[in-house]
């Protein structure tokens, strides 16, 4: 028996000589408590004749070393104890106890059946075999097993079972800040088709169909499922998974090729090609780290998820637009791709970190783009978005709007993106900056604070700042360099149908200045013609006549208003002012109220007598301010 290498389905595993001078003293925080079955059964040193043939009921005791050699160390006990040589036996109904020495139980390991070479100190059987410690806490069972005692082996062949108790794999630190099991709760199960020990390097393995099952709904399965239990310190070190590794928990499915879990710090280490999956969600990187006790999801090295937009749309981030905005979409196949340095997932709580690049899209069609170098999200119970703050360089990009600054910070229950630190948004070739941009993305609606400023090309602003511009007039050339005009305000407010500028406003054009308190320009729902432009608190406009000689305008209020009906159309500029003035080379006119009739090319002052003058030049597209929508 001793030179076998197989007995019935048991395995022999042959390592080198190693002698134990004393069994252990006290049981281990492990799940493989193999390492007490190298006591050194009461059978050593007897022979077939020394038993004098078969025995029954048979029982032996071995005691501690003084000063306790009176306490029992292990009592052995067989229903039947039959000599196959002089010094090999047949023990059947073995049982075998353990004592700490204290007395107290320690360990039962029963066998129905084994053969015990007393030369080789080793055991086998075909049969079953079942070890639990005193309290319960651990259990591993099978068919067909070897024992060796001389280095602590043991091998069981087939239909390996393992329960251990969810203390049994935190470190005493671990303990101290993971929470503790409720009483009663599910602990550890491990199956496989093969499992062996060895105490002399402290090294376990379970082989073939291993499936680990646990508290917090964990779930695994790999090839192989090894684990480092040194004799010395008697503490799980570590535990590893390895080939074809499929790992759950509470919902997320995760996949990889090695996974490594660490007690005293309760992390589980998924790598080869890791990926997961949660519902809708996926991702993958280079390592996956899951912490079991504070329920935390990391990957770390080209990392990468795509998620449900739930909630967060950078289409909507960039509506309040130059366009009439569409209708919010309500398709379920609109998903952000998120790639990273990293990400991590907490309950309600996402973090990306270095380099991130955010896109969205809708089924296979790109949307919109979100980079920046960190960005949390916050979910509510019902897994919407609630908060997203993106930091260091963020940039929001779609079709050829973009809005930038050092942060921003979405608020989903009441749809609010604000960007500060040197924010700045761009459509086109408009521009603006200010100190804060603030986008309502329920009302379509932007609006930049402090030191604001937009930025346009002066062709837009040409009919408003020229008055030899007239009906049908020749567009600039397509090559013809770009000239550009600004106006500042205190802020200002951009929205489909309005863009209102408040406090000192001032625009700057090649061929116009002018200042305001307020500017408010309504805009027609379909594009094309400026509606109305009501200019409000000390109005003052320097403008260039045809001969290119200085036109000034001053007052209290400035309105334009064009409207078409039927055949007529109306066009005019109303000047109101205590008095309103209009200065230029052929003279000054005075009166509470000026109207420029630019339709019919009429200057008109009302009061107790009327001045008609024909204006030669004007056109009937003057005085049209910025469009204010972003989008193209």
């Amino acid at each position: 028996m001793g030179g076998a290498d197989h007995v019935g389905n048991a395995e022999m595993k042959i390592t080198r000589p190693f002698r134990i001078s004393a069994p252990p003293r006290e049981w281990f925080r492990g799940p493989a408590p193999v390492l007490l079955l190298a006591l050194s059964l009461p059978l050593t040193g007897h022979t077939a004749q020394g038993l004098g043939g078969i025995q029954k009921g048979f029982k032996a005791a071995q005691f501690f070393g003084p000063p306790r050699d009176t306490q029992m160390q292990s009592l052995l006990q067989a229903e039947r104890v039959q000599p196959v040589s002089e010094r090999v036996f047949l023990l059947t109904g073995l049982t075998l106890q353990t004592f700490r020495e204290t007395g107290d139980p320690e360990l039962l390991i029963k066998a129905p059946q084994c053969l015990y070479d007393a030369d080789a100190k080793s055991a086998s059987s075909p049969g079953a075999l079942r070890v639990t410690t005193a309290d319960g806490k651990f259990s591993i069972e099978g068919e067909g097993f070897f024992l060796r005692q001389t280095n602590s082996s043991l091998v069981i062949s087939n239909r390996v079972l393992t329960l251990i108790d969810p203390e049994l794999l935190n470190s005493p630190e671990a303990k101290g800040r993971a929470q503790t099991p409720k009483p009663g709760s599910p602990g550890i199960e491990i199956r496989a088709d093969r499992f062996e020990y060895t105490g002399q390097t402290g090294g376990g393995l379970y082989e073939r169909n291993v499936r680990v099952a646990g508290t917090n709904d964990v779930s695994l399965t790999s090839d192989r499922l090894a684990f480092q239990l040194p004799f010395k310190e008697r503490q799980l070190q570590a535990l590893q998974a390895q080939g074809n590794v499929v790992a759950d928990r509470g919902g997320v499915h995760a996949t990889g090729q090695s996974a490594v879990y660490s007690p005293d710090t309760g992390l589980i280490r998924l790598t080869g090609d890791p990926a997961w999956r949660s519902e809708l969600r996926e991702g993958r990187g280079d390592l996956l780290i899951i912490d079991r006790t504070n329920r935390v999801f990391r990957a770390e090295g080209n990392a990468w998820v795509r998620m449900p937009a739930q909630g967060l749309s950078l289409s909507a981030l960039l509506s309040s637009s130059n366009s009439v905005a569409a209708p919010a979409s309500k398709a379920t196949n609109q998903f952000v791709e998120i790639a990273s340095g990293y990400h991590e997932f907490r309950t309600n709580q996402a973090v990306f970190g270095e380099h991130v690049a955010l896109s969205e899209r809708m089924g296979n069609q790109p949307r919109g783009t979100l980079t920046c170098g960190l960005m949390n999200v916050t979910y509510t119970g019902s897994n919407q978005l609630d908060t997203l703050v993106a930091q260091q360089e963020v940039v929001l990009r779609e079709g050829t709007n973009r809005l930038s600054g050092g942060k921003a910070v979405f608020t989903g229950r009441d749809g609010v993106l604000q960007l500060t630190e040197s924010p700045a948004w761009s459509s086109g070739q408009r521009s603006g900056t200010g100190e804060l941009i603030r986008v309502d993305t329920r009302t379509n609606e932007m609006l930049v604070q402090g030191k604001a400023l937009m930025r346009l090309p002066a062709s837009e602003l040409a009919q408003a700042a020229d008055p030899r511009a007239v009906p049908g007039a020749a567009s600039p050339a397509a090559n013809a360099a770009v000239q550009w005009a600004e106006v500042r305000s205190a802020e200002y407010t951009l929205s489909p149908q309005q863009a209102q500028f408040r406090g000192g406003v001032e625009v700057t054009h090649p061929k116009m200045n002018w200042s305001s308190g307020t500017l408010t320009v309504q805009l027609p729902a379909s594009g094309g013609q400026v509606e109305s432009i009501v200019a409000e608190r000390s109005v003052v406009f320097d403008l260039l006549d045809d001969k290119g000689q200085k036109v000034r305008g001053t007052g209290d209020q400035v309105v334009y208003t064009y409207e078409v009906t039927g055949t007529t159309t109306n066009d005019q500029v109303v000047l109101i002012g205590a008095p309103a003035v209009l200065e230029g080379k052929d003279g000054t006119t005075r009166n509470k109220t000026i109207v420029l009739d630019r339709a019919n090319h009429k200057l008109i002052t009302r009061g107790d007598y009327q001045i008609t003058s024909q204006i030669k030049g004007l056109g009937t597209n003057a005085l049209v301010l910025p469009n204010s929508k972003l989008r193209k």
